[in-house]
């Protein structure tokens, strides 16, 4: 029964990979699953350490993910303005676009939020296509590297997680 109840924690696990294509928090899900995991199992297998390792996971991941975007739009020559605009805009459209393609519209509208959101506040501010370009191709490249880091980092708390659920 214990293998049963482990092996469903476990595809919960993978299913919090899953959803971060469509947008949602994953790592974040994951977390949470883990201390109910560790809370339910009297804490013998997964030990607040554990939780703390994870935990600083998780946040290492919302907020790269967060700050390669800014960071990486910034040095693309973009306006604050601009960068503002294409996070608003990437939560908007990934919002907007997410029933689309079975949940997979999230991540296009927030790619194409990133890189319209930055385009047009820089060229309705300036009017200089070059300088547009080059702040919506940085928003884009910011908002692909941050989920990239995302998912890294999701992948290494499911492998994390999955180890000690099976071998501590």
């Amino acid at each position: 029964m214990l293998l049963i109840g482990q092996l469903f924690v476990v595809l919960l696990l993978l299913l919090c990979v899953a959803i971060l294509i469509i947008g949602l928090p994953g790592d974040v899900f994951l977390f949470g699953i883990m201390v109910i995991y560790a809370l339910s199992t009297g804490m013998e297998t997964v030990t607040w350490s554990n939780l703390i390792v994870l935990a600083l996971a998780a946040a290492v991941s919302q907020g790269g993910e967060f700050w390669l975007g800014y960071r990486v739009t910034e040095k693309s020559g973009a306006s604050k303005g601009a960068n503002i605009a294409s996070i608003i805009l990437a939560i908007l459209l990934g919002i907007v676009f997410a029933p689309l393609f079975f949940g997979l519209g999230a991540l296009l509208g927030a790619l194409l939020g990133a890189w319209l959101g930055a385009f047009g506040y820089e060229f309705f501010t300036t009017r200089d296509i070059r300088q547009s370009l080059r702040s919506g191709y940085g928003a884009l490249t910011g908002k692909v590297l941050g989920f990239t880091l995302k998912i890294g980092i999701t992948v290494f708390m499911l492998v994390y997680s999955i180890q000690n659920i099976f071998w501590s």
